[in-house]
């Protein structure tokens, strides 16, 4: 896998480590796309081939997910997160806004590294709840 050990070295203790917020609305389809992924050579890396991701919303850092996130590598660096209306209906009760938190960390099967995007305890995930 070209490349994706560069980004275990720039993963300290995330590759974004000031943490990565964002929103979603309840009984809706989610998705979010990302720019390309580079090694230190600016040559993209292959996120399609090998590559496992764990993506989650939950109430708390280390709580049960309350939707998982299905990750969408592309051999351009580029990928996707996304989950259908039936699977964001029905997480939490009431109406309003609601704070949760996400995470994001993939794997690479060639290499055996492993490497977190972005880390639950400093994401928030805003949920509009109708």
């Amino acid at each position: 896998m070209s490349g994706f050990a560069d980004l275990v070295k720039q993963a300290k203790p995330a590759l974004a480590g000031e943490g990565f917020d964002t929103a979603g609305t309840q009984g809706c389809d989610w998705e979010w796309r990302f720019k390309p992924l580079t090694d230190d050579a600016g040559d993209a890396i292959d996120l399609s081939t090998g590559i496992t991701a764990t993506a989650v919303v939950a109430a708390s850092p280390g709580a049960t997910p309350l939707v998982t996130l299905t990750f969408t590598g592309s051999a351009d660096g580029t990928f996707t997160l996304s989950a259908d209306d039936t699977a964001t209906s029905n997480l939490v009760t009431g109406t309003g806004r609601v704070n949760l938190c996400w995470s994001l960390a993939v794997s690479d099967s060639a290499s055996g590294k492993d490497v977190q995007f972005w880390l639950a305890s400093n994401s928030t995930f805003v949920l509009e709840v109708n």
